[in-house]
């Protein structure tokens, strides 16, 4: 084929590539067109709460921060004893471990050594929703458990850390506690006799995390 035969060729198949590359580029642009997709609507994320009250001991008139202390006790002797309940409501959306414990430091009188002397046994029961006033009256006969079984109430955990849990449902749920308390003696007629006037005072707190 002559270069002039070549020429013309060149120049009749020109027309007809535009054509084709221009139908490509339509085709690559309406293909491109197509698609699909899918939602997944309203998503969100909400914290539970935790809630914890007490009714220091008063039937069912329940406070959500403090009450009155629950123990007054006065003119102890060596061999006094006593005890006391109180009922404390969880009413918060999530489970949690409820745990009671002192402050602590106690004040008062020769404080420390009162503190020391005294013994304390706290058992604890879910009421199934009933309420347990401070005479102990509807104290659970099963269920129970025992956080802290006679020992010094200084001994008792003055930290969330360090006390003994109780594992909660979400939901209402009513633990009540009885706290037995002793002046036992020392062994010592001059070591009993050193607690005579003495004084302490601290704060329980029921904590749930």
């Amino acid at each position: 084929m002559s270069r002039t035969t070549r020429a013309r060729a060149a120049r009749a198949i020109a027309p007809v590539a535009g054509l084709l590359a221009a139908g490509l580029l339509v085709w690559q642009g309406s293909y491109a067109a197509f698609s699909a997709s899918t939602v997944n609507q309203g998503d969100s994320w909400a914290t539970g709460q935790l809630a914890l009250q007490n009714n220091g001991g008063n039937g069912s008139s329940y406070a959500q921060t403090t009450t009155t202390g629950l123990f007054g006790e006065t003119n102890l002797v060596i061999g006094s004893s006593g005890q006391k309940c109180i009922t404390v409501s969880s009413t918060g959306s999530i489970a949690g471990s409820l745990r009671l414990y002192r402050d602590a430091a106690f004040t008062g009188t020769n404080a420390n050594a009162l503190a020391g002397a005294l013994r304390v046994t706290v058992e604890a029961a879910n009421t199934s929703g009933a309420d347990v006033s401070a005479n102990c009256t509807g104290f659970p006969t099963t269920g129970v458990s025992t956080p802290y079984n006679n020992v010094a109430l200084s001994a008792v955990p003055s930290t969330y850390a360090a006390a003994a849990p109780l594992a909660l449902a979400a939901g209402n749920q009513k633990v009540a506690y009885r706290i037995s308390w002793s002046l036992p003696t020392t062994g010592s007629n001059t070591t009993d006799s050193a607690l005579q006037g003495s004084t302490a005072t601290t704060n329980l707190n029921w904590e749930i995390q």
